[in-house]
């Protein structure tokens, strides 16, 4: 049986109710772009709407997949609050061990 040497990331994503449908699928392709050209196996993407972030469930999801790599379009678009940021950053790093890849369009 083959194994996957790629390395798992996540994706998260904020979606606001008055985003159109296209947006949403033009950025989640925009992930699986990046996630290709920089050999990730883009395993799941976390939506989150409203504008809060729970920063706990964040690290659960990097954890349940195994992911090495946490893909936002920018930290920005996550919070703008800059505790808040720091804490996510500090969770995510540290806490979860996942590499932050803030992913524009440019790059992918």
């Amino acid at each position: 049986m083959a194994t996957s040497t790629l390395t798992n990331a996540v994706a998260y994503l904020r979606v606001h109710p008055d985003d159109p449908d296209k947006l949403t699928v033009m950025q989640e392709k925009l992930f699986a772009r990046y996630a290709e050209q920089h050999g990730f196996d883009l395993c799941h993407i976390e939506f989150e709407a409203g504008n809060t972030v729970n920063v706990s469930r964040i690290g659960e999801v990097i954890e349940k997949h195994g992911a090495r790599h946490f893909l936002v379009l920018s930290m920005e678009n996550v919070t703008t609050h800059a505790v808040m940021a720091d804490a996510l950053e500090q969770a995510i790093t540290f806490g979860s061990g996942a590499n932050i890849h803030e992913v524009e369009a440019k790059d992918a």
